[in-house]
């Protein structure tokens, strides 16, 4: 074993796209709207007569979708020939046949003399029959294809295609053929895989119409710093890097949920269609884990906690740190008998340097049944000083025991510095002013600006005393100058608390694709320098409520600065880190019913409001029992997540240091 271990990155793609030549047919294999994905494997083209037969593994209960273009140009667009095919029942190949698509023209086309036949039906071109084709024809498909059944293009004509002197040609055989599943699904994944380490999860997406924005991943019902969700540019092939050594040992549940916009000129949120995929059950085992990890550090005072799970609970152990330049600080020595391995650094290396260096990372060893002993630091505590110790990669015994060793992720010392107390931005979309009693949704919202104002905080955009500031819906103009004040709201450096009302998705506040009437996941990033651990002007949030359809379905709580995971307050103060929290939903949030506003959601967020902010109580506690007043017993707090500190109260760490 090195003394310094790197895991390798396994991205296990199966990357191996369908394509089929047949009388200069070619299959191409991916999802609508020419985003990357893996495609059916297994599909075959036979010509019989004037039909191409299609055939494909499949399942029963699956669709697919099948699509035909002539030429790859934009003269020749694609045609859907069917796009909720199902499959065939009792047995596992799906067969579809295109009628009518070949046509033949007369034997004996001109050209030099030739007697070699025409191919049988179902014959393929072999790969040692490949040749360079001699022009530039738009219609030729990517490699592999046979050249003998391309125009020859020193004829100088249009006529049919020919292989030498006769025989008989197809003609309009040329043609693109797409075959997908229709909906979301994981490839390769099968219930009670196991998985370990960096993994790579190809998954495939279909709808035969609209433009894939993006692909979220969900794991037991929770979003994950795990896996990032996916938006444009998609990686290709299409997949997830699943880090498992993030996730706890044990069985899990992935579920993938991919959305479409299918009309872009529409701005109502129907205008979005979302798919999710079958639920995988899948177990994950690693010998050393960090489902606990936090990757910042350092934003109140110079501390940094290094924190991993041993699947042996009796083990020595030593974590040995290394910088920015690769370069080792030092060691700590322990022993663990649950499997928790805990170390919290000064920042002071063995010498009494004081460390600055952006990040840090660290290898872990552990040795376990009378296995390779760890030297024994001073007090034998994770808290004792760091020494400059063995850094024991030099091998491990296996005659009397085991080991392991790992790198951990980095940790990044976090440049965000407050100014002054956390303040507030409230706003609520207008987005329901027809419906009955509409006011009571304006009045829910304004509590959390009476409260934030009562208590000598200043609340963001500017709005009459006691009121949230309102985003309006028409005219455009209109709108679009209120989504610019709730940008310059949430930049001002003291904004630091977020209730927001209103549409919304998992990668945005708000809805439609117009990006002035709408603050997407990625604008937030660049907006808060949250998506670059090294930015120097890091603006994190100390609270987000984003009350609004599944906004705690992607990663709108990372661009808000919050870890996308339940942090306890022990693993903030070790990180030297301002305990902060997210809220939202996973599910859609109705607002009204037969032409009324839902009064179950209005009554819960102003008890919530009421329990949190006047009777003290943490956040998960006080949505907990907002549910139990009359009234608002209709919300299904299975669908709220907090992520970070659940318990965060509502004046807590809420002051610069």
């Amino acid at each position: 074993m090195s003394a310094r271990v790197v895991p390798k990155l396994l991205l296990d793609l199966n990357h191996r796209e369908t394509r089929i030549a047949l009388v200069a047919i070619a299959a191409l294999v991916f999802c609508m709207g020419q985003q990357p994905a893996q495609g059916i494997e297994g599909l075959t083209l036979q010509v019989q007569g004037t039909n191409v037969v299609l055939s494909w593994p499949s399942t029963e209960n699956e669709t697919f979708i099948v699509r035909y273009r002539a030429r790859l140009d934009e003269a020749h667009p694609w045609t859907i020939l069917t796009n909720n095919y199902p499959a065939a029942l009792g047995t596992n190949r799906t067969v579809f046949t295109h009628v009518g698509v070949v046509e033949y023209g007369q034997t004996g086309a001109g050209g030099a003399g030739g007697d070699q036949p025409f191919p049988p039906h179902g014959a393929s071109a072999n790969q040692n029959e490949y040749e360079t084709f001699r022009g530039d024809d738009p219609s030729v498909p990517p490699l592999p294809w046979d050249p003998r059944w391309l125009k020859d293009p020193s004829d100088g004509s249009n006529g049919p295609l020919t292989e030498g002197a006769n025989g008989e040609v197809p003609l309009g055989a040329i043609g693109f053929y797409q075959v997908v599943r229709q909906g979301v699904h994981f490839i390769g994944l099968t219930n009670g895989m196991l998985l370990s380490g960096v993994v790579g999860l190809p998954i495939e997406v279909g709808y035969p119409e609209g433009e894939l924005l993006h692909v979220t991943i969900m794991i037991d019902d929770y979003g994950t710093e795990a896996a990032r969700m996916l938006t444009p540019p998609f990686p290709n092939p299409l997949h997830f890097v699943l880090d498992t050594r993030l996730l706890s040992n044990g069985v899990h549940t992935l579920q993938a949920e991919a959305t479409w916009m299918v009309d872009p000129s529409n701005a109502d949120p129907a205008a979005l269609v979302h798919i999710a995929s079958p639920v995988v059950e899948i177990e994950v085992f690693n010998e050393i884990s960090f489902p606990n990890w936090s990757f910042h550090f350092g934003e109140l005072y110079d501390s940094m906690l290094i924190n991993a799970v041993s699947a042996h609970p009796v083990v020595d152990w030593e974590i040995a740190i290394f910088d920015s330049q690769n370069r080792y600080v030092g060691s700590f020595f322990g022993r663990t008998t649950n499997g928790q391995i805990r170390a919290v650094w000064n920042l002071i290396d063995p010498f009494g340097v004081r460390r600055t260096d952006p990040w840090f990372d660290a290898d872990i060893y552990t040795w376990w049944d009378g296995g390779e002993a760890a030297a024994r630091a001073p007090g034998s505590k994770a808290e004792a000083r760091m020494i400059y110790g063995s850094r024991s990669g030099d091998g491990v015994s296996q005659e009397s025991g085991g080991g392991a060793a790992t790198t951990t992720p980095k940790k990044f010392l976090s440049s965000d510095r407050w100014t002054g107390p956390g303040n507030w931005v409230v706003v609520n979309q207008q987005a329901w002013n027809h419906l009955i009693d509409h006011e009571l949704l304006d009045q829910m919202t304004d509590n959390f600006v009476l409260a934030a104002e009562t208590r000598g905080y200043v609340v963001r955009p500017d709005h009459p005393t006691g009121e949230a500031y309102r985003l309006r819906t028409s005219p455009l103009d209109t709108e679009i100058n209120d989504w610019l004040k709730l940008r310059l709201a949430l930049i001002h450096p003291t904004s630091r608390n977020f209730y927001y009302f209103g549409h919304g998705g998992r990668d945005q506040i708000g809805y439609g694709t117009n990006d002035l009437t709408r603050i997407t996941t990625a604008q937030l990033y660049r907006a808060l320098a949250t998506g670059n651990p090294l930015s120097t002007n890091r603006h994190a949030y100390r609270f987000v409520f984003l009350d609004g359809c599944e906004t705690a379905k992607g990663d709108l709580p990372l661009a808000f600065g919050i870890p996308k995971k339940t942090m306890t307050l022990e693993d903030f103060a070790d990180d030297g880190r301002r305990p902060c929290a997210f809220m939202g939903w996973t599910a859609t949030k109705w607002m009204g019913i037969l032409n009324r506003v839902w009064y179950d959601h209005i009554n819960w967020v102003t008890w919530f409001e009421y329990e949190w902010v006047v009777r003290g109580k943490g956040l998960r506690t006080a949505a907990k029992d907002a549910a139990g007043y009359a009234g608002a017993s209709g919300i299904n707090l299975s669908n709220l997540k907090i992520y970070g500190y659940d318990q965060l109260g509502y004046n807590e760490f809420n002051n610069a240091p």
